[in-house]
C-alpha cells in the first residue's frame, strides 16, 4: 500500500495565520464579558442606593406622618416636649422610635436584613400663630378660634444615605369657652 502526500506548498503558507486569528477573537470576547461584569456591577449598585433611597424617604414620611396623627387625634399632651415650639424659633427636633413613638432622643433604629440601621427624625417649627378670635355660628356656637401655621420635616438615613422632605401644616382649632 502507497501513501501519497500531498503538496506541502499550501500548509507552508499558512504558518501561524490561525494562532494570530485564535488569539484576537479571544482578547475581543475577553473585553465583552469584562464591560458585562462592569455594567452588571454598576446596575447592581445603582439598584441598592435606589432601594435605599426609597426606604430612608419612607422613614422620613413616618415622621411627618407619626407627628401629624398624634396630633390629629389629640395625644400629644400640654406637657409633651413638642408643645414647646415658639413662633419664629428654631426647629424642635423629634425622633421616631421603632415602636412609633415621639421621642426628644434618639433611642432606637430600624434594622433592615443587611445589618444597616435605618433612623427617622423630624423638626416642628413654628412658622405662624394667628390671633384668637370668638366666632358666633352654628357649627362653633362661641368659642375661641385659633390657627398655627407649622412646618414639619422629616428626614430618614441609612448610612450615607440621607432623604429629607418637609410639609407645611396648617391647624385650625375650636375649644369650648
Amino acid at each position: 500500500m502507497k501513501i501519497e502526500r500531498l503538496d506541502s506548498s499550501f500548509s507552508h503558507k499558512q504558518d501561524g495565520i490561525v494562532l494570530f486569528l485564535a488569539l484576537i477573537m479571544l482578547i475581543v470576547l475577553t473585553l465583552l464579558a469584562s464591560s458585562a461584569s462592569k455594567r452588571s456591577t454598576l446596575q447592581e449598585k445603582m439598584a441598592t442606593n435606589l432601594q435605599l433611597k426609597n426606604i430612608t424617604f419612607n422613614a422620613a414620611e413616618s415622621a411627618i406622618s407619626e407627628y401629624t396623627n398624634a396630633k390629629n387625634k389629640g395625644t400629644i399632651s400640654s406637657e409633651h416636649f413638642l408643645n414647646k415650639a415658639k413662633q419664629g424659633g428654631e426647629s424642635i427636633p423629634f425622633f421616631l422610635s421603632a415602636s412609633g413613638d415621639l421621642n426628644s432622643q434618639q433611642d432606637d433604629s430600624y434594622f433592615l436584613d443587611s445589618g444597616k440601621t435605618v433612623k427617622a427624625k423630624g423638626g416642628l417649627k413654628i412658622l405662624e400663630r394667628c390671633n384668637v378670635v370668638v366666632c358666633t355660628g352654628y357649627s362653633f356656637g362661641q368659642s375661641p378660634v385659633g390657627c398655627m401655621i407649622s412646618e414639619v420635616s422629616g428626614e430618614g438615613s441609612t448610612g450615607n444615605v440621607i432623604t429629607k422632605n418637609s410639609v407645611v401644616l396648617y391647624q385650625v382649632s375650636a375649644c369650648k369657652v
